[in-house]
């Protein structure tokens, strides 16, 4: 488990390193910390152990899900602006006359 841990830790990024990073350190970064969510998850015993012995591997784990917590947060952010955006162009009032064919 701690090997494990360790090595998915490599891929994790800190906030200022995600920004510089290239679009597949990105996505080595989200499976990365997937991966350590679902071992958490599945060993939490053991995985709270490994975490409790290791100050580095947690302070990274910590970061990296605030990250993706920001990251997730910006990303609903600009969903709804956009669902707003659609909303505000479609017509308020609607015609029951077709008026295409005057010039």
């Amino acid at each position: 488990m701690a090997v494990i841990c360790t090595i998915l830790s490599q891929y994790l990024l800190t906030t200022d390193d995600y920004e510089d990073s290239s679009h597949h350190r990105r996505q080595l970064f989200t499976i990365g910390l997937s991966s350590i969510t679902t071992i958490g998850a599945t060993h939490p015993l053991e995985f709270k152990t490994v975490i409790a012995n290791n100050a580095g591997l947690r302070a990274a784990v910590e970061e990296s899900a605030r990250l993706d917590q920001s990251l997730k947060a910006k990303a609903q952010e600009k969903a709804d602006l956009a669902a707003r955006a659609k909303q505000q162009q479609k017509p308020t009032i609607q015609l029951k006359m077709n008026f295409g064919n005057f010039k």
